[in-house]
């Protein structure tokens, strides 16, 4: 497979299976049912060898999360470095549809890491790691 087909089908693969994760209305990470993972897999799938299917792309995109997850904890980050800059997290936001609000990363982060597939400190477990084959 071409470096460039191997490049742009990962980056497809992890925004698939971000898009999932945010349109989905279940935290679970069987729920394969974005639209569109299941529009973007056969024009990949058309581009580059490898019979690229929906739940193909959103499990290599996982897996993808994943791997760097484990890279950067063995580079010695921990869940305390998953954070905002602290004006995000005290000013309230001045407009938008937040406006007037302040950022919830205490309440979001555990609930990522559920969905993720992470303990509370936001490591892989191991169960996540072996779905994955990682």
């Amino acid at each position: 497979m071409p470096s460039a087909c191997i490049f742009w089908t990962m980056s497809i693969a992890m925004l698939a299976e971000i898009m999932r994760r945010v349109s989905s209305s279940s935290s679970s990470p069987s729920n394969r049912s974005c639209s569109h993972v299941g529009t973007v897999a056969p024009q990949v799938d058309a581009a580059c060898e490898g019979g690229w299917t929906a739940d193909k792309l959103l499990e290599v995109g996982e897996r993808i999360w994943n791997l760097e997850r484990q890279f950067n904890l063995a580079a010695g980050f921990t869940g305390k470095d998953d954070n905002l800059p602290k004006r995000l997290l005290k000013d309230a936001a001045k407009t938008g549809p937040a406006k007037g609000l302040v950022n919830g990363l205490d309440k979001m982060l555990p609930e990522y890491y559920q969905v993720r597939g992470w303990t509370t400190e936001g490591v892989p477990t191991n169960e996540t790691l072996s779905r994955l084959g990682v």
